[in-house]
């Protein structure tokens, strides 16, 4: 979406793949160059059709193209008939789209059906034709698309990359494989860069609300269709089990009175807090914690210390930490390491009594007098 690198840009995002105005961009010179010179423009009425149709405008127009209508239908409507019916009428030089998943296999076969294979050459998002083909059949011959990634590079690097991915996986990857494969990359060359110390760092948006860090964790858990592989483009806030799942995590973590605060400004402990609503706005059996008390006030301390009490109810908690006070509040069961060594492993009454923990933790020395 255009958001995460225009009106939400933060520091801490990357993209690797493309946003969803650059596929379509490609296409204006091309149709043009081809004498393509009027054209009709459909796409489904939801966020990634509006960017799509922004970038191929602007090519569009600027190579002296002319889009004499723009038509559109609701997502994820797929009844086609009468806007193709339209087009027919309009009788442009060409149809340029934005479709995906299996609404575009199904436009690509009311195309041919609808006599207008052959007649009126259509373009579109390399998306129109990406994972569909099979389903698409003979509909999607001779159909031009545009798009930041094809399988038939011929280059040293995707050749390896194929073959290796085929051999890992005994399939062929498409274009979201290779979006994940660079992220994979980018995410290497991060910890590269700072050599593995990525400790004590908010994992937040910080340019984003409360509400719409713990949302999107929820939403990263949502499995898209693979006839529809990007139905998780849905506005938001129609997406009523994940708004729920977030809500929930909201209230467990403490957090409803500072939805509507930007993360970034937040205090250092409500950050943590905030992370570790985002864990449970993911649904997790295990809450793995280290050391969520870092950097922390006495009052940021004792909140947190009250918010893995109440979490320890319901959720398995494997925590690292420090604070000893803390450590003996919370655990039911206590591994102490000293230099990678295990000294103790026993009930916190135990190993509070364990000359070795006394020592090396709690400042006291054996047999000293209290």
């Amino acid at each position: 979406m255009h958001i995460a690198t225009r009106a939400q840009c933060a520091p801490n995002v990357f993209r690797t793949s493309f946003s969803n105005s650059q596929p379509t961009m490609a296409l204006g010179e091309a149709m043009v160059k081809r004498g393509h010179k009027k054209a009709v423009w459909i796409t489904w009425k939801y966020a990634a059709g509006d960017e799509a149709f922004e970038g191929f405008k602007e090519s569009y127009t600027k190579a002296g193209g002319t889009i004499i209508k723009e038509l559109g239908l609701p997502f994820p409507n797929v009844e086609f008939q009468a806007l193709l019916t339209e087009i027919a009428a309009l009788k442009p030089d060409a149809v340029a789209c934005f479709f995906a998943g299996g609404g575009a296999a199904k436009f690509l076969r009311d195309y041919a059906a609808a006599g207008l294979k052959g007649k009126i050459p259509l373009y579109g998002s390399g998306f129109l034709t990406e994972g569909v083909l099979d389903a698409a059949g003979p509909a999607a011959d001779g159909v031009l698309t545009t798009l930041h990634y094809g399988d038939g590079i011929e280059t040293k690097r995707n050749k390896e990359f194929r073959l290796n991915y085929a051999k890992t996986f005994k399939m062929q990857p498409d274009v979201y494989a290779v979006q994940g494969y660079d992220t994979g990359l980018l995410l290497v060359q991060g910890a590269n860069a700072v050599k593995g110390d990525v400790s004590q760092k908010a994992n937040i948006f910080t340019t984003f609300t409360v509400w719409d860090n713990v949302r999107l964790a929820a939403q990263s858990r949502v499995q898209p269709s693979p006839f529809n592989p990007l139905g998780w483009l849905q506005a938001a806030a129609r997406m009523q089990a994940v708004n729920a799942r977030a809500e929930r995590a909201m209230e467990l973590a403490g957090l409803q009175d500072r939805r509507h605060a930007q993360a970034g400004a937040t205090s250092h402990g409500e950050q943590r807090q905030l992370e570790i609503a985002m864990t449970l706005a993911t649904e997790p059996r295990v809450l793995l914690l280290d050391e969520p008390l870092a950097g922390m006030g006495q009052a940021e301390a004792e909140r947190m210390v009250q918010l893995l009490l109440r979490l320890k109810k319901d959720h398995a908690i494997l925590l690292l930490e420090h604070d000893m006070d803390a450590v003996f509040t919370l655990a039911d069961h206590l591994t102490v390491m000293v230099n990678g060594q295990v000294i103790a492993s026993d009930t916190p009454v135990a190993v509070r009594a364990d000359a070795g923990v006394q020592a090396a933790y709690l400042g006291e020395e054996v047999g000293e007098e209290h």
